[in-house]
């Protein structure tokens, strides 16, 4: 399959999630949908909350973990940062160079981040 019919799948595919988010996530506007540009920059900003909020959880997190195991957090989250960029990275090459990618990028950060948000969440209980 060439690159351009991959292309048109992959944005096939993002229109209903983007659509459907429009009335399900406060995060994505209306006005999110009006255009590429629009979208990559609500798809950048809901990814920037999220890390925002993994941010805050990981210094809970790291407050409350022993003084000797603080060092194996951070050697999991530069981990998990790593594997994150990468695997996003992955997910983006499907549009590479196309105003595509950087809103399959963000969403991919987005959907894990919010992952480990999860993750963190439940180590704090």
């Amino acid at each position: 399959m060439n690159t351009a019919c991959r292309l048109l799948i992959a944005l096939a595919a993002c229109l209903p999630v983007a659509v459907s988010a429009a009335g399900s996530d406060p995060d994505w506007p209306a006005s999110c949908d009006e255009n590429q540009s629009a979208m990559n920059g609500c798809a950048f900003q809901r990814w920037q909350k999220a890390d925002a909020r993994l941010n805050v959880l990981y210094g809970q997190l790291a407050k409350k973990t022993a003084a000797e195991d603080r060092p194996k957090l951070q050697a999991a989250q530069r981990a998990w940062i790593a594997y994150r960029d990468l695997e996003c990275s992955f997910e983006g090459a499907e549009a590479e160079g196309g105003t595509l990618q950087p809103l399959l990028i963000s969403d991919c950060r987005n959907t894990l981040t919010r992952q480990r948000v999860a993750d963190f969440e439940r180590l704090l209980k």
